[in-house]
This record gives C-alpha cells, sequence and structure tokens, in this order.
C-alpha cells in the first residue's frame, strides 16, 4: 500500500478507537481503511459507535475473523462473536459462522470458486489478478441481502456458495470488506512467540488483501474529473483520434466511446478502454477510430462505466475527415513507363501538396514538395533516371492522400 502512496501506520493496543475526537492522532478520521485483523476483545459501546460513523462518513473497514473457538486470551470471546456482535448482520449484511457446524465455522480450503464479474475490484484490482485464496481453519460469512443489498461475495467454498470466504458491502458513504480467516493475511512477521500461519505467499492471498485494501482506500464515493476531451483527424494514421484526461477517479471502470454519424445518426458504441479504477493523480486517454470515411462527419461521446453499474456521459466533440483523393483521379502514365512517368490528380480544394515515393518493401526513395496547388486537375512529371522496378507512389495534400503502383521498365 506504501507503493501505492498511501501512509500505513499501527494502532497500538493502548490507543483510543475515537471518531471525530479533536487531539488524537490516530482518529479514525485521520485515515481512510481501518483495518482489524482476528480482534480478541469485543468492542465498547464508544467503539463501536465510532466504527459506524467512520464508515458512514466514507471510510473503509476491512474485518478479518477466524475460525469458531480462537479465543486467544481465553475471556470467551472469538474473532467471529466479536465481528457478529458490532452488528454487522443488521447494517453492513454480512454474518460470521458461529455455529458448531465445522464446514461452515472451521475449515481449511484453497478455493478457487470466486466472483468472475469483470469490474469486481477485488478480484482483479491494482495489485494484479486474484483466482485463488486459501484458508487454514477458518468461517464463512453469510450475506443477508435483504438487510443490505450491496453485499457480495468474492470467493465461497467449492462445496457451498452460500458460505463466502471474502464478501464485501457498503454502508452510508464508506465500505466494508470480511475475510473469514486471518492466515492469508500473515506475513510471519507477528510478535516473537505467536504461533504463525504463513499464507500471505500462498496463492494470490496477498493480492486479495491488497486489492481488497486498495478498494477501500478508495472510499465510498464514486467518480471522475474530467479535464479535457478533444477529437481530430490524424492523417498519419488515418483515423479519428480522441484523447481525454481525467484529474482523478474512484471506482472507474471503464470507457466506451460512442460515436454517430453527423448530422442526425445515431450513437452506436465503437470501442472502449478499461479504467484506472482508483487514480488521485488523474490518467491520460487516447483511441483511435479507424473505421471512418473520407468526407465524414463524426460526434463522440464517451460513457464512464463505475464499479457500481453507474455511468456517465462526457461530449459530445466533433470530427470531420477530410474527403481523400479517388484513386482514378490519381493515377501514372505510361504504367509501365520506359521514360518518364506523369502522375496526374485532382484536388477537391487547395492544398499543399507532397508525391512520396517508395520500394514495395516499404521504404521512401524520395520525396517531392509541390508547393500550394489550386483545386482542380494537376500534373507531375517523375525525373528521369529511375531504377527499372516497382514503386509505390502517393500523393498528399494536406491531411487527404491517394496511393498507387507504377512500374519502370528499361
Amino acid at each position: 500500500m506504501v507503493k501505492l502512496g498511501h501512509t500505513v501506520t499501527t494502532l497500538a493496543t493502548t490507543d483510543s478507537i475515537t471518531y471525530g475526537r479533536a487531539g488524537n492522532p490516530r482518529d479514525l478520521s485521520n485515515f481512510k481503511v481501518f483495518v482489524v485483523c482476528e480482534p480478541q476483545n469485543p468492542f465498547t459501546a464508544n467503539e463501536r459507535k465510532a466504527i459506524f460513523n467512520f464508515v458512514r462518513a466514507g471510510g473503509g473497514l476491512f474485518m478479518v475473523g477466524d475460525h469458531m473457538g480462537s479465543d486467544r486470551d481465553n475471556d470467551g470471546w472469538d474473532s467471529p462473536r466479536i465481528w457478529d456482535s458490532l452488528g454487522i448482520k443488521d447494517s453492513f449484511g454480512l454474518f460470521f459462522d458461529t455455529s458448531s457446524t465445522a464446514a461452515l465455522s472451521n475449515f481449511s480450503e484453497s478455493s478457487r470458486s470466486f466472483n468472475g464479474a469483470a469490474n469486481d475490484s477485488i478480484i482483479s484490482g491494482p495489485m494484479g489478478h486474484a483466482d485463488t485464496l486459501a484458508f487454514h481453519n477458518g468461517s464463512a460469512l453469510t450475506l443477508f441481502t435483504a438487510n443490505n443489498a450491496t453485499a457480495v461475495s468474492h470467493f465461497w467454498r467449492a462445496s457451498n456458495s452460500a458460505a463466502s470466504m471474502c464478501a464485501s458491502a457498503r454502508f452510508g458513504q464508506g465500505k466494508v470488506v470480511g475475510i473469514g480467516d486471518s492466515s492469508p493475511a500473515d506475513d510471519s512477521t507477528g510478535q516473537s512467540g505467536n504461533t504463525l500461519y504463513y499464507g500471505w505467499r500462498e496463492g494470490e492471498d496477498s493480492i486479495v488483501f491488497l486489492n481488497a485494501t486498495a478498494w477501500l482506500a478508495a472510499g465510498g464515493a464514486t467518480g471522475v474529473e474530467l479535464m479535457s476531451f478533444t477529437a481530430a483527424f490524424a492523417g498519419g494514421c488515418q483515423a479519428v483520434v480522441l484523447q481525454w484526461n481525467t484529474g482523478s477517479e474512484q471506482d472507474s471502470y471503464r470507457w466506451v466511446v460512442e460515436r454517430a454519424e453527423q448530422p442526425a445518426g445515431r450513437y452506436a458504441a465503437v470501442g472502449s478502454l478499461p479504467a484506472a479504477g482508483y487514480c488521485s493523480g488523474g490518467r491520460d486517454y487516447r483511441y483511435q477510430d479507424t473505421d471512418v470515411q473520407p468526407g465524414g462527419r463524426y460526434l463522440y461521446r464517451l460513457q464512464q462505466l463505475d464499479l457500481n453499474g453507474s455511468r456517465t456521459e462526457y461530449g459530445p466533440v466533433g470530427a470531420e475527415v477530410p474527403s481523400l483523393l479517388p484513386r482514378t483521379l490519381a493515377r501514372v502514365s505510361p504504367n509501365p513507363s520506359r521514360g518518364q512517368a506523369v502522375i496526374s490528380y485532382q484536388l477537391p480544394r487547395t492544398a499543399a501538396v507532397a508525391v512520396e515515393l517508395f520500394t514495395v518493401d516499404g521504404r521512401r526513395v524520395a520525396v517531392y514538395q509541390r508547393g500550394t496547388q489550386g483545386a482542380g486537375p494537376q500534373r507531375f512529371t517523375l525525373p528521369a533516371g529511375l531504377a527499372a522496378g516497382t514503386y509505390l507512389y502517393r500523393v498528399r495534400a494536406g491531411e487527404a492522400r491517394a496511393d498507387g503502383k507504377l512500374t519502370i521498365v528499361r
């Protein structure tokens, strides 16, 4: 997370869990994400209030549990019971299993059953793609979408899709993620004397945790700050080039490029690009529409899709494709030629003209600048002395062009 530009700090056991308390440097209002790994003592009433206010205001809560009976200090409380006592079932629509059924409350599994939705930023996020999550004695989460319709499962048991291993939800302006085992988060850096279960490098466990944390850090708000959006014909690539850049992005998923032909055409999607997801510094985008016609006039707009499934429309911007020189009006004679060849072409309008000559493998032989010429028929006589062979010629008139082939024989 530090590599992504975040600051990470530890809340000591002597620190208080508060929200909105002036003078507390570790007050939750100073942070984007609160990660709690396998808590061993129930939260006090004030702590519960602080955690809920933090999430409501846009914070991210990462709830890491463990298996039923993981009571490390023998006070009668294990992490599943502690999380459930917070009231997460009614608010977040998530519930850690505390039953006596081992298949739900104390199981081990390396699961490859995951959410295949393209917009799942916990499965596929800034730290990569994860298709495996390994538990070593963990508990399942049950989703109660009647209590919170945003609750969604990301990994689940292969034998029971209702037994979630990793789930998330939105609450207020914030987000929460729950995972039912602390082994995937264990990177072997625990306190001396503790029994550790090094799962950080097992499968894609670390990717799941880092993607989930990045998703939480993006905050509950979604949206894109679009700074510019332009479209222009580029003769070099014979395409309309769209460019846009953002100042920031939160939970952006994809950009869809739509096009309509002027004056009264309907918009239709012509392409798409993946969005940044979360990007505090913005990003530059470029899309080339090569399926354009000479003389065409087009309107373009952007549909920005976010991870919630909502969309925002930007544009339109317009671009005009110049009329290309018809091949029949840019031809060479005689062809084949034993002497000097003459290229005849017709200009639809006044333009700066250049004639280029290439070998058949694309190597440019010469460029003949013709200066600015007026609309109508024009001629250019190729210099004598060209070696025998086949050549490609190109007549450029501003952004327009016409190509052809000629043969010199001796």
